[in-house]
Order: C-alpha cells, then structure tokens, then sequence
C-alpha cells in the first residue's frame, strides 16, 4: 500500500518532495535555507495548529521556520547546511493508495503504510528503521525510528546524506481520516560528525510527548 497525499508547497523548498518514501522525513530535507527570516521561538508558548498544539522543542537554538494552519517546523542552530537539525508537526488527510482506496482506518494501516513508504527507492536507501504501535497520546499511532542515507541531493551533488527521523504518526482521535505526525530529524554528511544522540533526544521526545489534539475545522 502506498498512502497519497496533496503536494507540498513550493514556498516549503522542493527538497521537501524528493524525501516522499517517508513522509516525515520531509523536515530533514526542508530545512536548509527554507526560510529567509527565522523567529527565535519561545519555548514555553504553545503552538496551535489545525487538529494539533505542540511546544516548541526546548533550547535557545531553535528558531520558527515556515508555517500555515496545519504545517510548522522548527529549525535548530547551529548546524549549517548541509548538516540540519529540524523538528516538525502537521495534520493531514491521507488516504490508503495501491488497489484499495480510502482513508487510512486504524494503526494497523497506518503502520502498513509507513513500513512502504521506508522501503529503499531512488535516491533513498533505509539502512534501519522500526515501526511500532505507540498508544502514549490516548490515540493510535505508530513510532517511527530510522536512518537512511541519501544519494545525489541536488543541494548536495554526489555526497551522501544520513537522514536520522524519529517520529510518531497518530490517526486523529477526532477526526477519522486525519493523520498528525510529530517527528524531529537530523541530517549530515556522512562521514562527518553527528550531534550527540542523547542531545536531540533530551530535545526532541519532549517536543513529541507535548503534542495535544484539538478538533480539525
């Protein structure tokens, strides 16, 4: 099964489409010069989007990057391109692809499709990954960890990327139909130095746990 979704907007950088064998995986390739001002965020000041509110990830390093009612990501620095740290949350309607079309019904579903969307195709090569059932927001989802590498990235040309994602993908408890994905991300070439895990991780899993649902209008 493969799921669909609406295209990304171009004012979101086009890196964002090519990182479409896993949708969270966008936030990695969005961040690099995606944003020509970024705003200092506050992090004790909700974000509230269309069918989800979130914190900002904690730290003096994080900067608001772009954003609409249902779609907004975070940017960390440092690093500099092409290393990026990212976090991101968004509420979309996505539908099952393959044979049987139709909104995507229970985790079991969503964790099909994601387990597709991280099988190796063009430029994206899944070194590791787990997909899990998660019922920690009082919904069903799945968590989602994986490293990939990246060939080719036309900001990039002939280097090699590590793209690090974690993630939990939740059907909208309201809103049947709506998935909300909270991920943070990290890449880097490779080779090259990454951020101390324990770093992104004392960062990102709080900005993923502060997730709330609120009603898609």
């Amino acid at each position: 099964m493969r799921a669909r979704r609406r295209p990304t907007r171009n004012a979101w950088c086009d890196g964002m489409v090519a990182s479409a064998s896993i949708r969270v995986l966008m936030t990695a390739m969005a961040v690099a010069g995606c944003a020509p001002t970024l705003m200092a965020v506050n992090s004790a000041r909700r974000v509230d989007l269309d069918g989800v509110s979130v914190l900002p990830p904690a730290g003096q390093t994080w900067y608001l990057g772009p954003r609409d009612r249902r779609h907004v990501l975070f940017v960390r620095k440092p690093p500099l391109p092409p290393h990026t740290v990212g976090a991101l949350v968004f509420a979309e309607k996505i539908e099952i692809g393959g044979p049987v079309l139709g909104p995507i019904r229970n985790a079991q579903d969503l964790k099909e499709v994601t387990e597709r969307r991280l099988q190796s195709v063009g430029r994206f090569a899944t070194i590791e990954s787990s997909v899990s059932f998660d019922t920690s927001r009082g919904a069903e989802c799945v968590r989602i960890d994986a490293i990939q590498e990246e060939r080719d990235n036309p900001r990039h040309p002939g280097g090699v990327l590590v793209l690090v994602t974690h993630a939990l993908d939740c059907l909208h408890p309201q809103n049947p139909g709506y998935v909300v994905s909270i991920a943070y991300t990290e890449r880097y070439p490779k080779g090259q130095p990454s951020f101390p895990a324990e770093t992104l991780q004392a960062e990102g899993e709080p900005f993923i746990r502060s997730a709330t649902f609120s009603p898609i209008r």
